[in-house]
């Protein structure tokens, strides 16, 4: 866990202790994100009465890639129990899950990448009249979907999510922090979901409409983007269709390249579409500013209210959904809905100095410079009195306190070091 700092607090680090203090909210756990600068750019075109989005007036950091489901097994330990009866292995474990973080589509569903390690080997006696101890069940992924984008999940799972993070993982608390989730009915959901907005100390958020439509397709034109600042594929082009995604044994794209992009066609794990490792289209099909599946994999939720859901954006493995990549297309669905084709990605605030911090910092800074060279010329004159100088008393050890200072009458000096051990006294 890192906190991110300015540059000037870079610049200064050894005399700036209190860049170390920004942010104290920036402590919050963070997944790998890229930076995207260029605050206050223009938005783009209106595309068939849509709107116009990706305009953001403020610099901010967004996740690489989608959250994984290594990643949301992590968030789920300690937030839904396993029941599990080891006299009757045979019968699945029952889950209190009362926020309603877990479809079990991600456990049994070909296309979920969740499961639950339960005790295993001997339970009872084993030979010695004892039972052996065994670990509690607990949430892992399947095999080569660790990372791989969760799937099944909801609008407010995201945003518990989000809370998770900001609140440090951990124990950290679902309900409140980027977002107060408010009174909840039945399953977890908020009775209340339109009063449910970004809080202003939020340093771990689900991107809204625009910050994600930026982080996809921003370019500017004299960055070698388009011409217009945006691009219609979030892989760098105006491409109208994707370059379909191949996929090998292990679930990583096989054919990595320009504009690649999981749409459909991706097969593996006996299943002839499936999600596919996050960023593993590679480099050449990344987002100017370093995001990857903007355009395929799952779709993602983003904060942004509409027509009574949420805005959904970018393109996923569904073949049905094959023109989803583009700025274009957008979806707004229930925020309660849940897919096998539907994930979340997050973002996070870049930290910025307090008022005091800039000025407080170059005023230590100067009073260690000075410091500094007043020291060097005081251990500069000490030793060219010492050697010019006769003494003619013996060395009398000098105090902690007195070392820094000269006494009067002090003609030589004693160093080691650069540390002052003793002084002689000038002859009478």
């Amino acid at each position: 866990m890192a906190t991110q700092r300015p540059a000037h607090c870079l610049l200064l680090l050894g005399a700036l202790s209190s860049c170390m203090s920004i942010a104290p909210r920036a402590m919050a756990a963070t997944i790998g994100s890229v930076v995207v600068g260029h605050p206050g750019n223009p938005p783009d075109q209106n595309y068939a009465g849509q709107g116009q989005f990706g305009a953001v007036p403020y610099g901010y950091r967004i996740a690489i890639h989608e959250v994984t489901n290594a990643e949301y097994a992590g968030f789920l330990i300690g937030r839904v129990s396993i029941k599990y009866d080891p006299s009757s292995p045979f019968f699945p474990p029952t889950f209190g899950n009362s926020r309603s973080l877990l479809n079990e589509s991600m456990l049994y569903d070909s296309r979920g990448g969740l499961t639950v390690h339960l005790p295993t080997g001997c339970m009872f006696n084993c030979g010695f009249g004892k039972p052996t101890p065994q670990p509690a069940p607990r949430f892992g992924v399947r095999t080569n979907m660790g990372d791989k984008p969760v799937n099944y999940v909801s609008y407010y799972d995201a945003l518990r999510f989000a809370n998770w993070l900001h609140n440090g993982r951990g124990s950290g608390d679902t309900e409140t922090g980027a977002y107060t989730l408010g009174p909840l009915g039945a399953s977890g959901v908020p009775l209340n979901p339109a009063a449910i907005t970004r809080n202003p100390d939020a340093t771990v958020f689900l991107p809204n409409e625009n910050e994600w439509y930026k982080a996809a397709y921003y370019q500017r034109g004299d960055e070698n983007g388009d011409s217009d600042g945006y691009w219609l594929n979030p892989t760098g082009c105006n491409c109208g269709a994707a370059s379909l995604a191949t996929a090998n044994s292990l679930g990583d794209i096989n054919n990595p390249g320009a504009h690649v992009i999981n749409e459909a066609g991706a097969g593996w794990n006996t299943l002839t579409d499936n999600s596919t490792t996050v960023g593993s289209a590679g480099p050449l099909s990344a987002s100017f500013y370093g995001t990857f599946d903007q355009g395929g994999n799952v779709r993602e939720w983003t904060e942004t209210p509409a027509a009574g859901g949420r805005v959904v954006r970018g393109g996923s493995w569904e073949p049905s959904d094959n023109l989803g990549f583009r700025a274009d297309q957008r979806s707004i669905l229930s925020p309660a809905f849940e897919s096998a084709d539907l994930g979340f990605r997050v973002a996070y605030l870049i930290p910025v100095p307090e008022p005091a911090t800039v000025p407080l910092a170059i005023v230590r800074l100067g009073l260690l410079i000075m410091r500094s060279r007043s020291r060097f010329r005081f251990v500069r004159s000490l030793r060219n009195q010492f050697r010019t100088e006769v003494a003619c008393r013996a060395p009398v050890p000098l105090s902690p306190k007195k070392r820094p200072r000269l006494r009067r009458g002090v003609t030589g000096a004693v160093l080691r070091s650069g540390r002052i051990l003793f002084v002689r006294a000038s002859c009478a």
